[in-house]
């Protein structure tokens, strides 16, 4: 219910700026990354101060969420030994796939997409991403997706001994 109907709700972020002097080369593909940030008039040799100070944001739902499908597995075995008394050994295998997994994107992840797209400035991130008149970010909009798949797969062993 949160995530698909949470009303816009302000909240203060700190975020990279993937604009700034020492992030602007990196990402994907930094010659995008350098291009975009350029078209959106942020001058070469920009220092960010969004990673020292925090600044206005918001959070809202997202109704178009589908539901979350899961298919998991267990086995598990405890074994108690005769010959070692007080001993117990127990091991379990689990295995979890997750699909359409509800995430959100932190504040930095959406500005990374916004000036790391192909389609800059028409993808659906940029529209969440707001710059002052000196080029520092002053408002991101975060909210919830449904991402491919989140996969959980392990083995959790316990030994315990008892002294009588």
């Amino acid at each position: 219910m949160t995530e698909a109907f949470n009303p816009k709700s302000q909240a203060y972020f700190f975020a990279v700026d993937p604009c700034d002097q020492t992030q602007v080369l990196n990402g994907p593909n930094p010659a995008a990354r350098a291009a975009n940030c350029a078209a959106a008039g942020v001058p070469a040799g920009f220092n960010a101060l969004s990673n020292q100070r925090s600044f206005l944001g918001y959070s809202f739902g997202n109704p178009f969420l589908r539901n979350e499908k899961s298919d998991s597995f267990t086995a598990g075995v405890t074994l108690t030994p005769t010959f070692i008394p007080g001993l117990t050994v127990t091991a379990d295998y689990v295995r979890v796939v997750l699909k359409n997994a509800i995430s959100q994107f932190s504040a930095s992840q959406v500005a990374a997409a916004c000036y790391d797209a192909s389609n800059y400035p028409a993808n659906q991130f940029c529209g969440l991403v707001t710059r002052d008149a000196a080029h520092q970010l002053s408002n991101i909009g975060t909210t919830y997706f449904n991402s491919a798949k989140l996969r959980y797969k392990g083995i959790l062993a316990d030994v315990k001994y008892r002294f009588a």
